[in-house]
């Protein structure tokens, strides 16, 4: 960590030079302070004023601004007014305590109505010199209770003195000593009130305050204490350099937050611009020695022993508090967007109860930890999920119906966080819901992407990317941190010198510095009193204005810093089309990497007498596909570079803290990065990787020889522009890996990565890579998007408890034959469809029959997953019906088709598909001859929310991937969950829902992946017939029957055939790379499979039953529950009812 951390200051020199340069300085900043210090009203001596004085009075509470001030007694620290003498006195907790009384009645719900927050804390022991842990640098917390964190980070004279000598007692929540960085010393000469604060100084004392608030408003003032005002200090030590001219101390502390000799200027930093919460003294501290004060803190502790209410009145009480006093809305003035923000701060406040017990729990047990690095969590809305997770549905239900609102109607006022894309993130989002649901201590951390990915609109059939702003109402469940802050360095040299303690090291310098902010999301488990945390960071610029630039009238410059830093956090996988966008892909990448694993580290060491060969025991890392593998490396250089682990030590914490997830075989999946760019941006990193590839190399050689396997297994890839091969990277330097699906586990084995798992084999460690079959959350997938399915699960159940154990969904099939379930079966898809109707009536002015089987696709657009052919088998089935006469139409099932999903920005094909879609759903939609028997629609701007919607409608789905090209897939589990059967090749996770649902409850179809090198062998030569009823459409496609007169749409389609149609190039990028043509005729047969089915409506019935009471394996709870045993050795900590 690139802060405070990463080392303690050296203890002064004893040298006389250095002795006559403190001595110089301490007279210096003497001779200044005493120059603008403001005395204290008492003082009547010279000694008195040089005194620091800390008057003794009666707690007072602010008229202005109702801050209650303990200390201070003439003017609000807060707002600065004078204190008026008609405001009541009385002791601080009094004052707390003096409002209406207000009735905690133990809450009705899951919650037990007892909360003791403040855990006991271990102390630290004393460390040796250079010890994080040391008590000669510590930080101190104070005065949460004014709105400001006031941490001092002190300097002792000499070691072995303890730190809380040099503070006098009651050192107080005012004492707002800096604004930035400060050097104070109290006057030697003078008398001190406090005996604490007799000893002499022999050292300055180096403060740093961090704001929790507005800088604007936050500090008081400092006259009570003898001190000058934080803007006079701050004048001092920007306008008199001489203060650092006289004393080159070993180092300066610079605006980011590390320690650099080099620099001495001070910056206007952005709010904490380095984090200091690994050495913070509670309240309670020392309260041993000062009964008076621990029997305060208890007092204010009393006011938070006991949760929020669930009652129904006090859910009310609480949301028009919030209404009023959080939104400043008016009885009379308020949107429903406005109800909803409200309706989710009354929601957050019991959010952050649960939050911080959880996370005062783990640090109490000592737990070991799970940390989830991903790219993306497409989480979704989270009011409904989090109000269902709490058991909170029905008092938050009647709560607002009596205020006259509907919890759906808020529930659709929130914005899809656009904080992922596709599977990936939504993944992502399902084991976090796990991972709380069973109680794991265990959080995730990404990136806050202000923009999202794009927010996908359809103009002249073609997709145009725009801004998905979604902040920009705010989010009600998010808790920013500006408290929590880290330094994230790009660019820059490496360069060679000695550290603190007089070794040869490698010190990374100069460069752009940003600051990576938190930003926490509570996670709620479901049937448990676990809350965890999704944190995500958000860059910020660590000089937030160039005040000189500004003052030339060179705006743009002024404000350059802070647009470099929020590029990172903008947008989501940004065009990588360009050499800039690549660039900007890997600094968002190490940017979220570098401040999850300080942050983690920095958990770590808090830890009291902590061991670095503990860090496995305690920390379990999972890289979530290949974009956070870059942590491989930045693990070893916060371990060797900052924490001076030694290297070989270091490497084998990394190999057993870390984890690797691959989510793909296709080769643009598996990121590589020029060695030109990496070094320039990541130069440090560079060194490590070559470091390590190095010895890795030599050990390969020493053991194969110099083979073709060597250059296989190195990190390195040589060419016309040689790169690093992440995916490489990331076996190497990780404990397990394991693929998604057990097809894909092998793929991983057999074909992406033969020589690593030869490698693993011949070392003895076969099960290095193993297999972690995905799956999704039933609660939100099934009890919020469909809540008549989950009635009926619970109904013939006999309770919820399917909700966490789906396996006991197998005593439903008793019922798979029962009229009675089949008629509430149907009913359940009638509402569904009646909702879809709804919904793509208003997006789409699209009218449906709710009486047709309604087949859906939805997920990325991708040539591989093959909405192409879906699209083909649409015209193909509408030329069939043109062909027929009325009387044949009657007896044709009527179909709906409704495919969804956005393309990259810069994938030309993808984006030509979702063209096609739409100009043949114009075409289907408007001809009165089928326009009643078949619709096609492309739904846009793909989201949670909308899938929600869309799948519990369905009643088939596509999932028709190339064999062997799909990981694994997660859509197709929550179609099946919620009763829609599959139409699907044989890839990914269709096989194992296959075998658990039976054969006869999917329609397959398509070659199988080892029959796909064939495939393209006999294509070669010349063996690749394209069958009768596609060559049909192409035809139509040719002649322009879908291009609507337009000429570029025409020929772009025609593009598209003319590919398929290059038979020898089938299986290659250069014709039918995903076997579109060869595959056609087992979709169109697979298809007429399924209106055959359909047409026995009990049959059908009885196989839905089937499939959703069949899918216990794929839920998230049991991928994540093998995660925990397997992979990371985490295990349950269940949080008490009462702490």
């Amino acid at each position: 960590m690139d802060s405070v951390l990463k080392e303690p200051l050296a203890e002064p020199s004893a040298a006389d030079e250095t002795t006559q340069r403190l001595e110089a300085l301490e007279k210096a900043i003497d001779k200044e302070v005493d120059r603008i210090s403001v005395r204290t009203d008492d003082a009547s001596t010279e000694d008195e004023g040089d005194a620091l004085l800390l008057p003794e009075c009666e707690a007072w509470s602010c008229a202005q601004c109702g801050l209650i001030n303990e200390v201070c007694p003439e003017i609000c620290v807060l707002c600065e007014a004078t204190r008026s003498p008609t405001r009541r006195r009385g002791s601080l907790a009094q004052l707390a305590s003096s409002g209406a009384a207000r009735s905690k009645v133990p809450p009705p719900m899951r919650h037990g109505p007892v909360r003791r927050t403040f855990l006991e804390v271990p102390q630290r022991s004393q460390g040796s010199a250079g010890d994080p842990s040391d008590s000669r640098v510590c930080c101190y917390r104070m005065a949460d209770c004014i709105s400001m964190d006031l941490a001092l980070l002190v300097r002792g004279p000499a070691a072995g003195t303890q730190t809380e000598e040099l503070l006098p007692k009651g050192f107080g929540c005012s004492a707002a000593i800096a604004w930035n960085v400060g050097y104070l010393r109290p006057r030697a000469r003078s008398g001190y009130r406090h005996e604490a604060m007799k000893e002499k100084l022999l050292a300055p004392v180096i403060v740093s305050v961090i704001e929790r608030s507005d800088h604007s408003q936050v500090f008081g003032r400092c006259r009570d204490f003898g001190f000058p005002s934080p803007l006079r200090l701050k004048q001092i030590l920007v306008h008199c350099p001489r203060l650092f001219s006289l004393t080159p101390l070993p180092v300066i502390m610079t605006t980011a937050g590390v320690w650099d000799p080099k620099q001495h200027g001070i910056d206007m930093k952005r709010k904490s611009s380095f984090s200091l919460l690994d050495h913070i003294k509670r309240p309670m501290d020392g309260a041993d020695e000062n009964p008076d004060q621990k029997e305060k803190m208890e007092k204010l502790w009393k006011l938070m022993e006991t949760y929020e209410p669930n009652d129904p009145e006090s859910i009310q009480k609480s949301f028009a508090r919030h209404l009023e006093y959080s939104l400043a809305c008016t009885r009379f003035n308020f949107t429903m967007q406005d109800a909803y923000r409200a309706a989710g701060l009354v929601l957050r406040d019991r959010l952050l109860e649960s939050l911080n017990d959880t996370n005062a729990y783990y640090r109490k047990m000592d737990v070991k930890r799970g940390y989830y690095l991903s790219a993306e969590y497409l989480i979704g809305r989270h009011m409904q999920n989090a109000i269902a997770n709490l058991d909170l549905e029905q008092p938050f239900k009647e709560a607002f119906h009596a205020l006259g609102m509907q919890l759906e109607d808020l529930f659709h006022e929130e914005v899809d966080p656009a904080l992922g894309n596709g599977g990936l993130g939504r993944l992502a989002a399902c084991f976090l819901d796990s991972m709380a649901t069973l109680s794991l201590p265990c959080w995730g951390y990404g990136i806050r992407y202000s923009y999202g990915m794009f927010k996908q609109d359809i103009q002249n059939g073609r997709q145009v990317e725009m801004p998905d702003f979604w902040i920009g109402d705010g989010c009600p469940f998010e808790i920013p941190r500006p408290d929590i802050t880290y330094p994230v360095r790009l660019y820059g040299e490496v360069q060679e010198g000695l550290n603190a303690q007089g070794e040869w090291c490698l010190n990374w310098v100069g460069g752009d510095i940003v600051q990576a902010m938190a930003y926490d999301n509570p996670i709620p488990g479901f049937d448990t009193y676990n809350t965890n945390n999704l944190r995500l960071w958000r860059a910020c610029p660590t000089k937030e204005f160039d005040l000189d630039q500004y003052s030339a009238a060179n705006f743009t410059d002024a404000v350059e810093a802070r647009r470099k830093a929020e590029d990172l956090s903008a947008v989501l996988y940004p065009n990588d089309a360009s050499y800039e966008g690549r660039e900007l892909r890997l600094r968002q990448q190490y940017f979220f990497v570098s401040a999850s694993l300080q942050d983690l580290l920095r958990e770590f060491i808090k830890r009291p007498n902590y061991k670095w060969s503990e860090l496995p025991e305690k920390v379990a890392v999972q890289m979530n596909d290949t974009h956070p593998t870059i942590a491989v490396a930045e693990f070893m250089r916060l371990l060797v570079d900052v924490m001076h682990v030694p290297w070989d030590e270091a490497w084998e914490l990394t190999t057993k803290c870390l984890n690797y997830t691959n989510h793909t075989v296709m080769p643009e999946a598996l990121e590589k990065w020029p060695v030109e760019m990496m070094t320039r941006m990541l130069p440090r990193h560079v060194q490590i990787i070559g470091e390590l590839n190095l010895r890795w190399i030599n050990g390969l050689v020493a053991k194969y020889g110099d083979g073709p396997i060597i250059a296989a297994l190195s990190i390195f890839e040589e060419g016309d522009v040689k790169k690093i091969r992440m995916g490489n990277l990331a076996i190497m330097g990780s404990n397990k890996v394991n693929g998604v699906a057990a097809l894909h586990t092998e793929i991983i084995k057999k074909e992406t990565f033969p020589d690593f798992y030869k490698y693993c084999c011949d070392t003895g460690a076969p099960d290095k890579i193993v297999n972690m079959t995905n799956g999704v959350t039933p609660r939100r997938w099934v009890h919020c998007a469909n809540p008549a399915l989950s009635a009926i699960f619970t109904k013939y159940l006999g309770s919820h408890e399917w909700l966490t154990d789906m396996t006991k969904l197998k005593g439903m099939l008793k019922f798979k034959e029962d009229p009675k379930l089949h008629a509430e079966w149907m009913e359940m898809k009638k509402t569904a469809k009646k909702k879809l109707a709804g919904f793509l009536k208003e997006t789409l002015d699209l009218e449906i029959d709710q009486d047709a089987l309604i087949d859906i696709q939805i997920k990325r657009i991708h040539e591989y997953k093959r909405q192409f052919m879906n699209c083909l088998y649409v015209i193909h089935r509408y030329q069939q019906l043109k062909k027929m006469s009325p009387a044949e139409r009657e007896k044709v099932q009527k179909r709906v088709v409704l495919i969804g999903g956005k393309a990259a920005s810069a994938y030309v094909n993808a984006k030509l598909i979702i063209k096609l879609i739409n100009n043949v759903g114009k075409v289907i939609n408007n001809d009165p001859d089928t326009g009643k028997l078949l619709k096609l629609a492309f739904v846009p701007n793909y989201r949670v929310s909308a899938a929600e919607v869309l799948i519990p409608a369905s009643d088939i789905s596509e999932h028709i991937s190339t064999a062997g090209t799909e990981a694994s897939g997660t859509s197709n589990m929550k179609f099946v969950m919620n009763g829609g059967l599959i139409v699907g090749t044989m890839d990914g996770a269709n096989i194992e829902i296959r075998e658990e649902c039976g054969e006869d409850t999917m329609f397959i179809f398509g070659c199988l992946e080892h029959e796909v090198a064939g495939i393209a062998a006999k294509a070669k030569e010349g063996h690749y017939p394209i069958d009768s009823r596609l060559q049909a459409v192409f035809q139509a496609i040719r002649n322009g029957e879908f291009s609507k007169g337009e000429p570029e749409a025409h020929a772009e389609f025609c593009s598209l055939v003319d590919k398929l149609c290059n038979t020898h190039g089938a299986g290659t990028w250069d014709g039918d790379r995903y076997l579109v043509v060869h595959d056609f005729p087992s979709f169109v047969d697979a298809q007429a499979k399924v209106d055959a089915t359909y047409a026995d409506k009990a049959k059908w019935c009885k196989l839905s039953i089937q499939a959703a009471s069949s899918m216990a394996k794929f839920s998230t709870d049991r991928t994540i529950s093998e995660y925990a045993d397997v992979i990371w050795g985490v295990k349950p900590a269940p949080r008490p009812m009462e702490m």
